[in-house]
């Protein structure tokens, strides 16, 4: 049964490695190494953000000028490359530490395909608790190292 005790997973984490694996041969969708942040805190919220690394260049606007991000602005080529090479959502978590799984309860995400959604993680922690890998061994590994704790 999930646990709302959020244990040793709370904490930063960043992203050391992500790989997927089809027919036996891995591919890295983010770079090697990746960038990315995994954040659980010790009151069940989480949010994550993952991009491709080395990152696309910089979007080029007029900083004095904020409308490219209002809500229904004409995307550029430039930001649709953006939302192609970053992912980030967030929401709330439980964790099942006897069956290894991670709940997350995503409130929304940057491409709303798992807004509304639990999306569940195996993962396990290794060397004193510092390292976390997620994912299923089969399919996809995404290893983090721990960057902070909080109390």
């Amino acid at each position: 049964m999930p646990e709302t005790n959020y244990g040793p997973i709370v904490g930063c984490w960043q992203m050391t490695d992500a790989y997927n694996i089809s027919n036996g041969q891995k591919s890295y969708p983010w770079g090697q190494p990746p960038l990315g942040y995994w954040v659980y805190d010790p009151h069940g919220n989480f949010a994550l953000q993952i991009s491709i690394n080395p990152p696309l260049p910089l979007v080029t606007v007029d900083v004095g000028d904020n409308s490219w991000w209002d809500v229904g602005q004409t995307l550029t080529s430039d930001m649709t490359a953006s939302f192609d090479n970053y992912f980030a959502y967030f929401g709330t978590y439980l964790v099942d530490y006897e069956k290894g799984d991670v709940y997350h309860n995503v409130v929304t995400d940057v491409l709303r395909a798992y807004t509304g959604t639990v999306q569940v993680r195996p993962f396990k922690l290794e060397d004193d608790n510092n390292v976390l890998v997620i994912g299923d061994p089969s399919s996809y590994i995404r290893t983090f190292k721990r960057v902070a704790s909080f109390g």
